[in-house]
């Protein structure tokens, strides 16, 4: 062999390596597509799926994921269809195509047809009128398929009378096959005067009432009356004490017994219950008397004027009568005397305004009804862009509201711009609960409010600690304009408050504040907590853009709760007080008017002011 030939078959050989070598390589590159593009179907709930003759069929649902694990489902094409009303077999196809490799999986539904669709049910004869202790005979039913077969057998009767015993009863008749049923109801009426009674007094009394008790039972032998006691006489005069039911039992001498429920509601020996809120404004005292009783309230008098009688709780007096009482009658002629919780209806009677503030997006009045108490009335173009809080220069330091205000004053450019300020929460220090504290740190010198969010930023979220307390709340203005609350009352219940913390920023609140308790709720006042605390300060909200803030050294929450329904709220709330109330504004101008400052440091203030 030449020279020249070895060469060529070496040449040759090299090539089909070479290309035998890439052949693999492509094998296995394709076989890896294959394994990496397979994706594995799984239906939810059964392949197999049964459902009769018009009924609707809903999907179980199915999903997709790849051999590492990731969701594949929105991948899928469902194919076919069920007609429920189609007695027949039908195929879903679950597929995803790709270019290296097409998965699928099958559920199959059968339709299959209703085993009541062709069978003739119903009842002989109609409702009945039985006579008491008679005896009850079925009249029948009918029951035959679709081949003039009889299928009684597959009716079951459910027959509750008691024939002893006046009343209406039902009888059901229940076709039942396989796991479909068709029932039909038949009435019974027992009737049949068997006994008589009734009261000595019919009208509210509050004395002893006597039941006469008489039995109309031909073969009568005896009663047994509501204390056990055996009475031969078929005519029982039974006194009773209070309201209630007295069941009577009466045989005759064949040994049947009928019960009777003799119920007697017609004694009223307790006094009303109530209380009184009385409004002096101006020279007049206006009452309102909100009472209950067993019976019916039948009138109203005031102690110091026992000539006027009312007819409800609400009536005028013209006079001053300070923490006066009244006297509620029911028709029983039980009273009670009723002491008022006095208050005084400052709004309009000798209020004037003591300062005023007014632009075209920010405008607010200051009224001073008493030297124990500030009014301010807020109104805002966008409340929603106009509440804000302020922070020390630090978050979880504590600086006083004045360097805390001045600061936000100068650094957001508001020198020029109406403002109205109080202080946003209380705060929590090492004493407040050091056991806590040692704990969590993030809560040192920090408001009170589990989640604080500032500018829209989240500064804690407090959602990974168990709290102390069952007391703290977090207030925000949501993006809708509310002024809502978040409690966190299940302290223990980590995956809640995240909930809970999530529905916060969901809601777009922007800046976050907080105390307890709640004053006011859809209107109406609900504080209970700490109801006679003083020397407090409140925000009040009356709709999307108006507020009313309250600011008091000697009212009492209850006191600030009624005065903000007074004035509209449908919601209000603590925001803190002892030694941090704060209280200031300012017009167009750089300087802060004080109206209440202490010298507590704060962990924030809260804010309006003009865009």
């Amino acid at each position: 062999m030449n020279k020249n030939k070895i060469l060529n078959i070496i040449l040759i050989s090299l090539i089909i390596a070479i290309l035998f070598v890439l052949i693999l390589i492509g094998v296995n590159f394709y076989q890896n597509k294959v394994r990496e593009s397979s994706y594995i179907i799984t239906l939810i709930g059964l392949e197999n799926i049964t459902i009769y003759e018009g009924e609707m069929y809903t999907e179980p649902g199915f999903n997709a994921r790849d051999i590492n694990g990731f969701d594949k489902t929105s991948l899928v094409k469902v194919s076919g269809n069920v007609n429920g009303n189609i007695v027949g077999q039908y195929k879903i196809v679950y597929s995803i195509n790709n270019f290296f490799k097409k998965n699928e999986v099958t559920r199959i539904v059968n339709v299959i047809e209703n085993p009541l669709k062709n069978i003739s049910f119903s009842l002989k004869g109609g409702d009945i009128e039985l006579n008491l202790h008679d005896e009850y005979i079925d009249p029948g039913f009918v029951c035959v398929n679709k081949n003039n077969i009889d299928c009684s057998n597959d009716v079951s009767v459910s027959n509750n009378i008691l024939k002893n015993k006046i009343g209406n009863y039902t009888i059901d008749y229940v076709l039942k096959i396989g796991s479909k049923e068709k029932v039909l109801t038949r009435n019974v009426n027992v009737t049949g005067p068997r006994y008589e009674y009734n009261l000595d007094k019919e009208q509210i009394v509050n004395t002893d009432v006597v039941i006469k008790f008489q039995s109309n039972i031909n073969n009568f032998n005896y009663i047994v009356t509501p204390n056990g006691e055996n009475v031969y006489d078929d005519l029982v005069n039974y006194r009773v004490a209070k309201n209630g039911n007295y069941k009577f039992v009466v045989y005759d001498k064949n040994g049947v017994m009928e019960s009777v429920d003799v119920l007697v509601n017609n004694i009223d020996k307790e006094s009303p219950k109530g209380s009184c809120k009385a409004i002096i404004k101006g020279n007049n005292t206006s009452y309102s008397v909100t009472a209950t009783d067993n019976g019916k309230i039948t009138k109203y008098i005031h102690s110091s004027y026992p000539n006027n009688v009312y007819n409800n709780g609400s009536f005028i007096i013209n006079s001053k009568i300070d923490n006066g009482s009244v006297l509620v009658y029911d028709e029983a002629s039980n009273y009670t005397k009723v002491i008022c919780d006095t208050d005084y209806d400052y709004i309009g009677v000798n209020s004037p305004s003591i300062y005023e503030y007014a632009s075209s997006t920010l405008k607010y009045w200051i009224e001073k009804p008493t030297s124990s108490h500030y009014i301010l009335h807020i109104w805002m173009d966008d409340a929603y862009n106009q509440l804000k809080t302020a922070l020390p220069s630090q978050f979880g330091n504590l600086e006083t509201a004045s360097n805390i205000l001045n600061k936000e004053i100068q650094n957001m450019g508001y020198s020029n711009k109406g403002m109205v300020a109080l202080n946003g929460s209380g705060f929590v220090s090492e004493t407040f609960d050091s056991d806590f504290f040692k704990r969590v740190p993030a809560w040192k010198n920090t408001a009170v409010t589990p989640i604080v969010i500032h500018n829209e930023k989240v500064l804690r979220n407090f959602t990974n600690y168990v709290l102390p307390e069952k007391k703290y709340f977090t207030y925000g203005l949501t993006n809708e304009g509310v002024l809502k609350y978040y409690p966190f009352d299940d302290v223990d219940n980590i995956a809640l408050n995240q909930q809970t913390a999530q529905s916060i920023i969901n809601e777009g609140v922007k800046y976050t504040f907080g105390f307890r308790p709640i004053l006011v709720a859809n209107n109406k006042r609900v504080v209970s907590d700490g109801e006679e605390d003083r020397n407090r300060q409140a925000i009040g909200q009356i709709d999307k853009n108006n507020f009313v803030i309250i600011s008091s050294s000697q009212l009492s929450l209850n006191d600030i709760a009624n005065r903000m329904v007074s004035l509209g709220c449908h919601t209000a709330v603590n925001l803190d007080g002892g030694g941090s109330v704060n209280l200031f504004y300012k017009g167009n101008t750089n300087q802060i008017v004080t109206l209440r400052q202490t010298n507590r440091s704060l962990a924030d203030v809260l804010y309006f002011v003009e865009k």
